[in-house]
């Protein structure tokens, strides 16, 4: 289900960086377009890709462990 959640959450992170490069063209003009596709929409992309790793794996990886922790004394590989 994670891969399935991720998918999606990386798909409609793409929809809102090509929202916002849109946004960006359509206020400021034509003068944008490569801040707004090279630097903007890259920013939200990477940053959105980071969080969304973040809270799928590494959290749920960082509970497990805990979680072995605090029953066995050690993380268990």
């Amino acid at each position: 289900t994670r891969t399935a959640i991720g998918l999606l959450a990386v798909y409609s992170l793409n929809l809102i960086r090509l929202a916002v490069i849109t946004v960006m063209i359509m206020i400021w003009g034509k003068s944008v377009v490569t801040l707004a596709h090279v630097v903007v929409g890259r920013l939200i992309f990477f940053l959105g890709v980071i969080w969304l790793f973040w809270r799928l794996l590494t959290i749920p990886t960082l509970r497990l462990i805990s979680r072995d922790i605090e029953v066995t004394g050690r993380a268990v590989t």
